[in-house]
């Protein structure tokens, strides 16, 4: 596993244990977990997902399905879909913050309720494709 890799394993666990415990909501979209993973699956948009478990501190209470990680084109990509945008953000913040301390890392961004971490700068066609694939609809 490479530094970048490891960085990115590393803030998605900060940022899932971190941001799971946050309170409040935002005014943001709200993107549901299984129709979104669904899309990225039939899509193609990403392959190889695998989800992401952490048995450690709140994110023990985060429901099954709600993170993962794949490759979108060649760039690895971890998400994680939170109760709140809100949440999303301080997970974000955390994994800036964790980010600097080691040296750089991962584009850490959130859209709504989900924070994207990508292992590196994907193409912008690569990070529509994921993108376009956050649905708010429940499957």
């Amino acid at each position: 596993m490479g530094v970048r890799q490891a960085v990115l394993a590393v803030t998605v666990v900060v940022l899932v244990a971190a941001g799971a415990s946050a309170c409040g909501g935002g005014s943001a979209a709200t993107y549901d977990a299984a129709s979104t993973r669904a899309c990225l699956s039939q899509s193609r948009a990403v392959r190889e997902i695998r989800d992401q478990i952490f048995g450690v501190g709140p994110a023990a209470s985060l429901p099954a399905g709600s993170s993962w990680q794949g490759y979108a084109g060649q760039t690895q990509l971890a998400m994680a879909v939170m109760k709140t945008a809100r949440d999303a953000r301080a997970q974000v913040d955390l994994g800036h913050l964790y980010a600097g301390e080691v040296g750089g890392g991962p584009d850490i961004y959130s859209k709504g309720n989900v924070v994207l971490a990508w292992a590196g700068e994907p193409t912008d066609g690569d990070r529509k494709s994921v993108e376009s694939c956050l649905s708010t609809t429940e499957s």
